[in-house]
This record gives structure tokens, sequence and C-alpha cells, in this order.
């Protein structure tokens, strides 16, 4: 297996592991750090990536939900659920930092985008989270932490 195939398989697996699937372990980025011959940082950018396009898959779906929901539920005009939307986005955006964890990261990705929280905001907050929760992988693999 070449260098090449090797990194499209780690972006494939982060990318699974971001969208709407079972839990997720990171078989391939753990895979390639023990065999080795791969540039770390590298490997953290790809898997960041990955992970970031099944998160916004998510963040997707989470609009879709909003255009398709029960009008009376869901409708803009409602009181409760735009009280709802202004107190996620202000509070509830930075449970994103916390969307690698399995179950709980998918359900509040579906969240910011039923709560039409900005696509910006949302990409920021959600490579930070991946970006360090590969990084702390790589660190406690080499045994840095």
């Amino acid at each position: 297996m070449d260098k090449l195939e090797a990194f499209l398989y780690l972006f494939s697996d982060s990318f699974m592991g971001s969208i709407i699937l079972p839990p997720h372990i990171p078989l391939v980025f753990k895979t390639m750090l023990h065999f080795g011959g791969f540039n770390p940082l590298l490997m953290v950018m790809v898997a960041t990536a990955g992970s970031a396009v099944g998160c916004l898959a998510n963040w997707g779906l989470g609009r879709l939900l909003l255009h398709c929901g029960k009008q009376e539920f869901l409708s803009s005009a409602s009181q409760e659920f735009n009280k709802a939307i202004v107190i996620f986005n202000r509070y509830g955006s930075w449970l994103l930092l916390f969307s690698f964890v399995p179950v709980f990261g998918i359900a509040v990705m579906l969240m910011t985008g039923l709560c039409r929280l900005s696509i910006m905001r949302f990409m920021l907050l959600v490579m930070i989270s991946n970006c360090l929760y590969y990084g702390f992988l790589f660190a406690m693999y080499k045994g840095i932490l």
C-alpha cells in the first residue's frame, strides 16, 4: 500500500466516524501510527479534514430537518423555538468542542444545524475539536502525555 492510499483510508475512516454510524474508533489513524513511516502532522491534518467533512454532513442534515419538520413545532414563527435557537447559539455551540465524542457529538452537530448556527462558527469549533482530538491520540500513542 502506498502512502496516498493510506491517507485516503485515513480520510474516509475519519469521515465515516463523524457521520451517523455506530461509535467510531479511529482504527486507521492508530494503525498508521503503529506502523510508522507517515508524517504525523499530515496524519492529524487529513484525519481532521475527513472528520470535519463528516461533521458538515451532520450539520446539513440538521438544516434539512429544519425544513422537513412539523410546521407547528419547528415553525420560524414559534416563539419557543426561536428562544431555544438564541439560547443554543449563545451557549450550546461551545458543545461542539466535544464533537469527537461518539453519539453525543452527532446529536450536538444535528442540533447546531437545526438551530441555524452559522457555518463559519460551526466549522471553526469542529476543526479545533477534531484537531485537538487527533493530536491528543498522537501524543498518547507516542508517550508524550
